[in-house]
């Protein structure tokens, strides 16, 4: 009876050897998991700075041609008056 104890306590002991090497196992993995996703947050963090800076670019472009339109929508606008004007006379 002894014996038997004693062999149910080796192999209990053997499986929480096994346990705790799958639990050391997880252990890494979850920190390798972990040290990806800071390299993951860099990168989204750097395109989402790139494309933002690329967006404001975009509209600072844009702004500029609507204002340059306004300007030339304003001088045809002011020719087609004074040529409204030497018609007239």
């Amino acid at each position: 009876m002894e014996e038997l104890i004693k062999q149910l306590i080796v192999q209990m002991n053997n499986r929480f050897d096994g346990v705790d090497k799958e639990i050391g196992s997880i252990k890494t993995e979850v920190g390798e998991v972990k040290a990806e996703q800071v390299k993951m947050r860099e990168e989204i963090a750097f395109y989402y700075g790139s494309m933002m800076r690329e967006i404001e670019n975009s509209r600072t472009e844009a702004r500029s041609q609507f204002k340059h339109l306004a300007a030339v929508v304003d001088r045809e606008r002011e020719v087609i008056e004074l040529l409204s004007k030497k018609i007239d006379l």
